[in-house]
């Protein structure tokens, strides 16, 4: 590692892949405008809960709302479930634009688990693609070094998406993978129902929204539909 650090700077490679997730991840759209937004000015703090459905079932079960950063940052294996829509993708984006901007002292790794199980290749070839298509040289050595060394977050994203016949095949080799890079923090989502338990995650469900975020979530998205409206009339 020392020998290939030598020959070029893994701190500048670094910067332009985080510059590159930002591009990546950093807009969204809205339905019906054609310029995307910066995914930040419509992002509403999400809120988590450690009972989950079933375990709701229990007359004395009590369902305790969280601000999802909190518990998130403060375990190394985790599990987040929740509806369609609930906000999962969008808060793994959000999450790899907080890494990328230094608020999360990680090097960011997203993974979208359909288009793996699509391409069929390794995890860790498929992570190696990634920082390829953000221009990284040589990145195999470091993607080794960050996730041996507890310096990288790791966002599995949509569980649910891989197809019937490749779920057992994605599971196990998530599983050979999470035991392999024990120090490595990885987040893994999925919609409910949850067929399957890692046996190291602490699982956590994403909540409805509540009145304050849903007039937060309208405000903001007002405000940027407006906004996409006027530049739309200005650029005609």
């Amino acid at each position: 590692l020392r020998k290939e650090w030598a020959k070029f700077s893994w701190v500048e490679a670094e910067s332009k892949y985080r510059e590159q997730l930002i591009e990546l991840y950093g807009v969204t759209r809205i339905l019906g405008f054609p310029d995307a937004i910066p995914l930040e000015s419509i992002f509403v703090d999400v809120f988590i809960t450690d009972t989950l459905p079933i375990q709701r079932r229990s007359p004395t079960a009590k369902r305790k709302r969280h601000h999802a950063l909190r518990p998130l940052l403060s375990h190394n294996r985790v599990f987040i479930v929740g509806g369609p829509g609930a906000g999962k993708t969008t808060f793994l984006k959000y999450l790899v634009l907080q890494a990328c901007k230094g608020k999360i002292d990680k090097t960011p790794i997203y993974v979208s688990l359909k288009e793996w199980a699509r391409l069929g290749i390794s995890l860790i070839d498929f992570i190696s693609r990634e920082f390829e298509i953000c221009g990284f040289p040589n990145p195999p050595s470091f993607i080794q070094y960050i996730l041996e060394n507890g310096k990288a977050i790791v966002f599995l994203d949509g569980l649910d998406e891989v197809t019937s016949l490749d779920t057992e095949n994605a599971i196990q080799e998530i599983v050979e993978f999470e035991r392999s890079y024990l120090l490595a923090q990885i987040v893994i989502t999925s919609r409910l129902p949850v067929d399957y338990t890692f046996e190291r995650f602490t699982y956590f469900e994403i909540t409805k929204f509540d009145d304050r975020q849903v007039r937060s979530f309208v405000n903001k998205w007002f405000t940027q539909s407006v906004i996409a409206v006027s530049y739309t009339h200005l650029t005609l």
